[in-house]
């Protein structure tokens, strides 16, 4: 089992890795991408960075898919976990494919808020699917069991579940190396929860998101080379929902994506869900913010009464570092 971990988090790796200067060329040759509001003279930046996070995830799932398909390579589990592994793989893929889709729709012809926080639903129709014949119990740590109908569950919860998590993952953006940094430590977690529960479907989702974000974090770090754009923070959101619904481990999921959850109910709710506005003001090597804050990052601006980019972005790094160690310990629970 070790090694299929270790060759799917080579394959989202080197495949992210090796996508992210094709794009960078691309971008750049066609103008495809926007101005870094946060750098002294607003340089441009190439964007659509999430398509090679999207294809690491997909050539390492459907790596996976072959492992777990097939009778004379799936030697880690019994037939039915196997065959059960190897749905999730496959369905996963195709979640990250209709996703992706929806981001690039976004990317270049900016769909209105009201629909994009709907379209989500689109991708909570194959998670019910996997979900409708498993069964499945709330547990909150410290105590216990949550008795919910499973009707209430597979076409309430898991729709407005999706919904959720894929917005929030999507909003909570903006500032060089925050999203891919983010999603590498909530994923790191995921990962360490799954190992010390034995959940094969976290374990088997949170790999390739890992990896694929390491791997555009050395490109996205500051001062970024390339932009994310909503291609990969959808993506990242539909995976995060896919772990914590199908994993089981919403209590976890919850604690992991406080800091997104707060910016989106404190912040963007509020104001409307701005699409401007949201960032810092540029001055001598810092960002300020004064006035009314819209974004999270724009609160802990004011806060601070300046921050380097870097520096407002390691505060949110150390956060969900701390989050993810109590969503760690909660988890024995």
């Amino acid at each position: 089992m070790l090694l299929l971990l270790l060759a799917m988090f080579l394959v989202s790796f080197i495949v992210t890795a090796v996508t992210v200067p094709f794009l960078i060329r691309y971008c750049k040759e066609r103008k495809i991408g926007g101005n870094d509001v946060h750098k002294k003279g607003r340089p441009f930046v190439p964007g659509l960075g999430g398509i090679a996070i999207s294809l690491g995830i997909l050539f390492s799932l459907f790596l996976a898919f072959l492992v777990f398909s097939s009778e004379g390579l799936s030697l880690f589990f019994d037939s039915f976990t196997s065959h059960r592994l190897a749905d999730v793989a496959l369905y996963s893929i195709l979640i990250v494919l209709i996703t992706a889709a929806i981001g690039l729709v976004d990317d270049f012809f900016s769909i209105p808020h009201k629909i994009k926080l709907l379209l989500p639903l689109l991708i909570a129709v194959p998670i019910i699917i996997l979900k409708s014949s498993w069964l499945h119990v709330f547990t909150i740590p410290l105590i216990g069991p949550v008795p919910i109908p499973i009707s209430v569950y597979l076409l309430l919860l898991i729709p407005i579940g999706v919904m959720a998590v894929t917005n929030v993952a999507n909003t909570f953006a903006g500032y060089n190396g925050l999203e891919a940094g983010l999603a590498a430590i909530v994923s790191f977690f995921f990962l360490l929860i799954g190992l010390a529960n034995n959940l094969p479907v976290v374990i088997l989702l949170s790999i390739p998101l890992l990896a694929s974000s390491i791997a555009f974090l050395f490109y996205n770090w500051y001062p970024a080379r390339i932009f994310i754009d909503d291609v990969g923070t959808l993506v990242i959101g539909a995976v995060y929902s896919e772990i914590v619904i199908l994993g089981g481990i919403e209590a976890a999921g919850f604690i992991l994506l406080l800091l997104y959850i707060s910016d989106f109910l404190f912040f963007k709710v509020p104001n409307n869900l701005p699409t401007t506005r949201w960032w810092g003001t540029y001055r001598n090597g810092k960002l300020y913010h004064e006035g009314k804050s819209v974004h999270l990052g724009q609160f802990v601006l004011s806060k601070f009464n300046g921050l380097r980019e870097h520096e407002l972005v390691l505060i949110f790094l150390a956060i969900q570092f701390v989050l993810g160690i109590i969503a760690l310990y909660l988890s024995f629970g």
